[in-house]
């Protein structure tokens, strides 16, 4: 419960910042070294968890996140919080590194200026867990290219107690809007090679769309809502299914 209290004051904390945006407008005009590095937070309240189609929490969830980024190096955690009724608490925290750059950049080609590349770490810890199944870690890399309708491939390698490959791919394109409203259509595909014992099997196809509305200069409320379309499903799979989920999400951005 203290935990779920520290989240919470951070939400509130947020939402104070919004209400009082007349008070706190001069927050708006102060402008970041450029020493300083990008950072960035949020609060995402979703009716589930759904992770690559495996339904993991079916109920309502806290996400909190944090991320730190300089050089193309970024820090990030994010994690999860079970709302059952009265109880509260976390199922998991994920730690990451990345790097990402653009290869036309790296390597003085301009004619590859739009394609990006990243590779990094993730550090998944699952608390309500113990033992050898308390923590897995996984490597990844994957490209993208900066044009319409974005596309970007990943694949994941869990070299601990995930013991496999994910494979993914997805295109999406952001939609601009009066005010600064952005809306964001989304389609993810992808297939899991014997990862977490699903064996080679076509991973259920996630449909995503969101409205990210900015208050003042640094914070955004976005409203958003999935759909996990289960592709290639047995009745050993009692984790995936079709579902539809959503909430929205409070972030900030220095």
């Amino acid at each position: 419960m203290k935990s779920l209290r520290a989240v919470l004051r951070v939400f509130i904390a947020v939402l104070m910042i919004i209400i009082e945006g007349d008070k706190l407008m001069v927050l708006a005009d102060i402008e970041k070294p450029q020493w300083a590095p990008d950072v960035s937070g949020g609060l995402a309240f979703e009716t589930k968890y759904i992770w690559r189609g495996q339904d993991m929490v079916d109920g309502p969830v806290l996400q909190p996140e944090a991320a730190l980024s300089k050089y193309g190096i970024t820090l990030s955690y994010w994690g999860n919080v079970r709302m059952d009724g009265s109880v509260s608490r976390w199922t998991e925290h994920d730690y990451a590194v990345d790097y990402t750059a653009y290869i036309g950049k790296l390597l003085d080609m301009p004619a590859l200026d739009k394609l990006g590349a990243s590779t990094g770490n993730i550090f998944y810890i699952f608390p309500e867990n113990s033992g050898k199944e308390f923590h897995s870690e996984e490597f990844y890399f994957g490209f993208s290219y900066d044009c319409l309708l974005r596309p970007w491939f990943k694949c994941y390698v869990d070299y601990a107690r995930g013991a496999g490959s994910y494979l993914q791919f997805g295109i999406g394109h952001t939609f601009n809007m009066p005010g600064g409203i952005g809306a964001k259509l989304a389609t993810t595909l992808a297939y899991n090679a014997g990862q977490w014992g699903y064996g080679y099997k076509a991973a259920p196809i996630l449909f995503s769309g969101e409205i990210c509305i900015p208050v003042l200069k640094y914070f955004t409320v976005a409203p958003n809502i999935y759909y996990s379309l289960a592709l290639d499903r047995t009745d050993d799979d009692a984790a995936y299914g079709s579902e539809f989920f959503g909430g929205v999400k409070i972030s900030a951005a220095y």
